[in-house]
């Protein structure tokens, strides 16, 4: 079957709409697998569609989007009841979103639902770790289809799924995925569609790993950080790996190549990279032919790479990531400035989707800063640490300037290495090189990086989040 972009953009909107507004136990829920199949069926053809029609997909859907907004009275003031763009180029003519007016303005005024009964909608919370915790709120039946759509979409991604195979994959996997988290300084395996299956204590993955492997088919969410935990508990104790069966999803932190291959090599799974944020939801995942860059769910949102005056940059160059949500009519985010730097790859992807690429280039607030007041973005120091002669010997670090003229570099060596201190003066004496003499640098080893307030690992810790602003 043939799918026109007008007709995508139609039932990608109205197809969760046949949903009732609450629905118990979703991933048990017949009616509620085969809208997502149907939904992946269609994002199965838009991937490898050519880019002027996934414009006019995402055209289609913008225009949508923008007569709700008006019906709100934040952004009906922004707009200047603009409700129809002739192309998408028109879009940078709005203003930029940020994160302090979607924190300081009344959320009655962000929904464009009359009356704003909150009690009907979902919403999600940031982590905090920019500072403040922003609470965006979603329809419902959006939300979750969306939700598990974009979630199996990268999980499917290079299977030849058949429909018939696709359809038994849906249907009769009711306990697929589970997430792995601390929760109250405890680690839980918690499945999204039973109660809580096992909580321990930390010290006990044992019981983790046995769960796990009695399971024929299991997609785990979790940090890096905590499987990373995992992985050492296994390798410690001589456990074999589990088979390919285990699919992890990492989101929410930085994962390096090194950590990748020996999370991988260790548990015996297959890891999916996916780059998310509460506010927008799935935004995409890395490509498993090309590391480190990830392809766009083009169908839901719009990219654009900015300079610090908002400018779009189109030549590849790096700047800003600014995300307009093509599917939250609720509380419409347009044109968000994430805070997030990357940059958009224009050479085609050797898997052959035609969906944007974009390569994470970390968060704009990443930056040493020197006693004089110079700022040097920390992603420097992130790719000399991540160099293969640094990856081999490391399997966790984290970067913290508690001064302006101190930076301490904590480092977790991989498991049965011992590092010697010359390895770490070299380090040390590389990084106060590279910062020209300014910060005294100490590069240490030890046991244990505690996660920040937020439950995430950090890789690094500013001196000042305003400072670095």
């Amino acid at each position: 079957m043939k799918y026109s972009p007008l007709f995508s953009a139609i039932y990608l909107r109205i197809a969760p709409l046949v949903l009732p507004l609450k629905i118990e136990n979703r991933l048990s829920n017949t009616a509620y697998r085969l809208i997502v199949l149907s939904l992946i069926l269609i994002l199965r053809k838009t991937q490898y569609w050519s880019p002027k029609k996934l414009r006019e997909l995402q055209k289609f859907r913008l225009n949508y989007i923008l007569r709700h907004a008006n019906n709100s009275q934040f952004w009906k003031t922004r707009l200047a009841d603009k409700i129809y763009l002739k192309s998408l180029e028109e879009l940078s003519s709005l203003p930029l979103l940020t994160k302090k007016e979607l924190l300081t303005s009344p959320k009655e005024t962000l929904i464009t639902c009359r009356p704003a009964n909150f009690n009907f909608f979902e919403s999600n919370r940031t982590s905090g770790t920019s500072g403040n915790i922003i609470e965006v709120f979603f329809e419902p039946r959006h939300f979750y289809v969306s939700g598990a759509l974009y979630y199996f979409r990268p999980l499917l991604a290079g299977a030849s799924f058949s429909f018939r195979k696709m359809l038994r994959y849906f249907l009769n996997h009711s306990h697929l995925v589970y997430r792995l988290a601390f929760r109250t300084n405890s680690l839980k395996l918690i499945s999204y569609t039973t109660p809580l299956l096992l909580s321990a204590d930390e010290k006990h993955f044992e019981n983790i790993y046995k769960t796990i492997a009695a399971r024929r088919f299991i997609s785990i969410e979790s940090m890096p950080s905590t499987i990373l935990r995992l992985a050492d508990f296994m390798k410690s104790h001589s456990y074999p790996p589990l088979s390919p069966k285990v699919l992890i999803v990492s989101a929410a932190e930085h994962i390096s190549e090194a950590q990748k291959i020996y999370i991988e090599e260790t548990v015996g799974c297959v890891i999916r990279n996916f780059y998310a944020m509460r506010e927008i939801l799935w935004i995409g995942w890395e490509c498993e032919r090309n590391p480190n860059r990830f392809h766009i769910h083009a169908e839901r949102l719009i990219i654009e790479i900015v300079e610090h005056t908002g400018k779009p940059i189109k030549n590849g160059d790096e700047g800003e990531i600014v995300i307009t949500s093509l599917d939250n009519t609720l509380m419409p985010i347009i044109r968000y400035q994430t805070g997030d730097m990357g940059k958009l790859i224009e050479v085609a992807c050797p898997c052959g989707k035609t969906l944007p690429l974009i390569e994470f280039r970390g968060r704009i607030m990443h930056n040493i800063i020197l006693p004089n007041g110079e700022k040097i973005s920390f992603q420097l120091l992130r790719e000399f640490f991540e160099e293969e002669t640094l990856s081999d010997r490391i399997l966790q670090y984290q970067i913290r300037q508690d001064t302006p003229n101190t930076l301490i570099a904590d480092i977790i060596p991989k498991p049965n290495l011992v590092i010697q201190q010359k390895f770490l003066d070299d380090i040390q004496e590389k990084i106060a090189r590279f910062l020209e003499g300014a910060i005294k640098v100490t590069v240490r080893t030890v046991q244990k990086i505690p996660p920040g307030e937020s439950g995430k690992h950090q890789t690094f810790v500013p001196l000042n989040p305003k400072a670095n602003s």
